[in-house]
């Protein structure tokens, strides 16, 4: 049994179903046999500890779907009005991204405007990656992350036992409005 000294939570992943474990990554541990786990990992499931360490034991599984998502901007229409589109289309005219449950995929999105866009998932967290594919650290879970003017972020999501249309937008609203934004089916396939 691992007994805890001090435990200073940074951020969760939350659990969606009653017995699913809660992964606390970025925490401060302090155990009673003297370890100490700076940006470690925290595991509990209902009532019990079931893993402590280092947070580089996260890694990301070989078996993920890359997902490819690419933000543009083209240049007005005939009627000069302008769209953004994501994967060359306005959302309005786009076909959901799809996601089996349980699946873990890794998106990697590619800004190709001339606009920084803070790109937001709905209902899901996910863990910001670096260009190896290897969390960053210090590893905290987000569900809106900075998109650079031509810039490039990566990120690994599960989207487990929530079925359903998902929205992801740019949180400049105005962006989203003009097209920025889409949705993930999670469900049977």
């Amino acid at each position: 049994m691992l007994s805890l000294i001090a435990v200073s939570l940074v951020i969760a992943q939350p659990p969606t179903t009653a017995n699913q474990p809660i992964a606390y990554v970025g925490a401060r541990i302090l155990t009673a046999a003297g370890q100490v786990y700076d940006d470690g990992t925290l595991v509990i499931q209902g009532s019990k500890i079931v893993g402590v360490g280092k947070s580089d034991i996260i890694t990301v599984p070989a078996g993920a779907t890359k997902i490819d998502v690419i933000l543009t901007l083209p240049p007005a229409g005939p009627e000069g009005k302008s769209e953004f589109h994501v994967n060359g289309a306005p959302f309005w005219k786009a076909k959901p991204f799809l996601a089996r449950l349980g699946e873990t995929q890794i998106w990697t999105v590619r800004n190709e405007s001339k606009f920084a866009h803070p790109f937001h998932l709905h209902g899901f967290f996910f863990l910001p990656l670096d260009d190896k594919l290897e969390p960053i650290h210090p590893m905290a879970w987000k569900d809106t992350l900075n998109v650079p003017v031509e810039g490039t972020i990566r990120f690994l999501v599960v989207f487990d036992e929530r079925p359903g249309m998902w929205m992801f937008h740019c949180h400049i609203l105005d962006h989203a409005d003009g097209g920025l934004m889409g949705h993930v089916h999670v469900g049977p396939m």
